[in-house]
């Protein structure tokens, strides 16, 4: 997120809390905000060890992170509503689901593409991007911290001096992610700002939940001028890789599609750019759009459904539905790029000993969907196109 925008974010989000009606109840959301920043972090460090370990992540590593949170007596929230005095209670399954989305989807498969399945080796880079992660929402918590137990607007230079240690500030290359990236074991790169972006948006919403008089407001103006708008459809690659027990048919990997779209804040329904031996996208899309199809970042991938199924494509599927870059990675799709079935799908997605197509995230000519076939008992993404 720019900085400057950001800073007139925090003063407007922070304004109201010069009238917060008691210490206690200053005191109170205080806390609730340090008990988010701590689950947060616990969260990213259990990552963090086993990805340098190489290794799945520890659930009682996790579960100590819920149950201090979460615990209905002697979870942090619980005990700071204990108290009393606080202004708003029984938050604590919505934040609770917002820090969770916050982690996965959003965070640890954006920087360690291979999740759920492990690094071989481990990764020290992938590691210390999510400790980097940890030290900004650590950071940022810290100073709303601050400000609202004091009843005072956020410190700007509190919040600039969390962003500048993450991205560099004025000297990118001294930013956390940059440092890393001279690495060699590093599966992302220049990813910082979008990562950031993830961070400052998940901030104001925990902030919005704790504190409902932070919560930004719009104001909407009409008038008598009548304007048409073309809306695009969407398209994004998952976030998430998938092997083929996952996908199993045709209508779960759908079904896949549009709960990871609804998570992130899409709504609408999505069907993956995927065929088998009875049905391919050319003959089960139930839209086959006349209007333009967009990445969630606004980002043209083709005019229409003609401009798509012509064998090339304006930009590549590299974007998430969090809108995150993904780099050059893997999707299966078993699809030509008219828009037909592919001989090599897996069986019907039931046999890992066969063969499967799939397409590289980087490409806009034919390889977008028909790079080349892997083994069955490989991992990839989806392609997934609004309905």
């Amino acid at each position: 997120m720019n900085h400057a925008i950001l800073a007139v974010a925090a003063t407007l989000i922070f304004s109201s809390l010069v009238v917060v009606p008691s210490a206690d109840a200053a005191k109170c959301e205080a806390k609730k905000l340090n008990c988010a920043a701590k689950k947060a972090t616990g969260l990213l460090k259990c990552h963090a060890k086993a990805e340098k370990a190489g290794t799945v992540v520890d659930p009682a590593c996790t579960a100590k992170a819920m149950t201090k949170f979460d615990d209905p007596t002697k979870g942090c929230i619980a005990k700071a509503e204990a108290k009393g005095g606080c202004l708003v209670t029984g938050v604590t399954a919505a934040l609770e689901s917002t820090i969770d989305m916050f982690i996965d989807p959003n965070i640890v498969p954006t920087l360690d593409t291979f999740f759920p399945a492990v690094i071989l080796g481990g990764s020290v880079c992938v590691s210390k991007k999510n400790k980097c992660v940890s030290k900004k929402t650590k950071g940022l918590f810290k100073c709303y911290a601050k400000a609202e137990k004091k009843a005072l607007p956020v410190d700007l230079s509190c919040l600039q001096k969390a962003m500048d240690k993450f991205d560099g500030g004025a000297t990118p290359a001294k930013g956390c992610f940059a440092k890393l990236e001279t690495g060699n074991d590093c599966l992302t790169f220049a990813d910082a700002p979008a990562i950031e972006a993830v961070v400052d948006v998940f901030i104001e919403d925990a902030v919005c939940q704790i504190i409902p008089s932070s919560c930004p407001t719009t104001t909407t103006t009409t008038s008598s001028t009548t304007t048409t708008t073309t809306v695009p459809k969407l398209v994004f690659a998952t976030s998430i890789n998938f092997d083929i027990g996952d996908i199993a048919s045709l209508a779960n990997a759908d079904a896949e599609c549009t709960t990871l779209a609804n998570n992130a804040g899409i709504l609408g329904t999505f069907m993956a750019w995927l065929s088998d031996s009875t049905a391919s996208p050319s003959t089960r899309f139930t839209t086959q759009a006349t209007v333009p199809y967009d990445l969630p970042d606004g980002v043209r991938v083709v005019d229409n459904w003609t401009d798509l199924v012509d064998g090339t494509i304006q930009n590549p599927i590299d974007v998430t539905e969090n809108v995150l870059p993904i780099g050059g990675t893997l999707a299966w799709t078993a699809t030509l790029s008219d828009g037909t079935a592919a001989a090599d799908h897996c069986d019907d997605w039931l046999n890992a000993g066969a063969s499967g197509l799939q397409g590289g995230t980087l490409s806009t000519d034919s390889n977008w969907t028909n790079t080349f076939v892997s083994g069955c008992n490989d991992n990839g993404r989806l392609y997934c196109f609004e309905q």
